[in-house]
């Protein structure tokens, strides 16, 4: 299947089959249904949300934890990095 609108207006979208024929009762959700049957891992979730992605229970199982007064210390980016692994930040 495939979602096409050529003139990108805001019209409907027409899901085609493999062949580029229009298929009856073909919808966007038939096409997503589709990509996660073939493509699961591209769907799957990391557990920390904000992805669309249903959760599929595997948060991030990190226990280490940084102080507030450190954590202050750091650079933005290194900030994103420690919470993006997981760490805590404790007062």
């Amino acid at each position: 299947m495939e979602a096409t609108n050529p003139d990108c207006s805001s019209s409907p979208v027409q899901v085609l089959d493999e062949a580029g024929n229009s298929e009856p009762g073909g919808s966007i959700a038939a096409l997503v249904d589709e990509a996660r049957a073939n493509w699961p891992g591209c769907f799957e979730s990391d557990g920390r949300g904000g992805g669309g992605a249903p959760s599929n229970g595997r948060a991030p199982t990190s226990t280490s934890t940084i102080s507030r007064a450190a954590f202050d210390q750091l650079s933005p980016a290194l900030r994103s990095a420690k919470i993006s692994a997981g760490i805590r930040v404790v007062d």
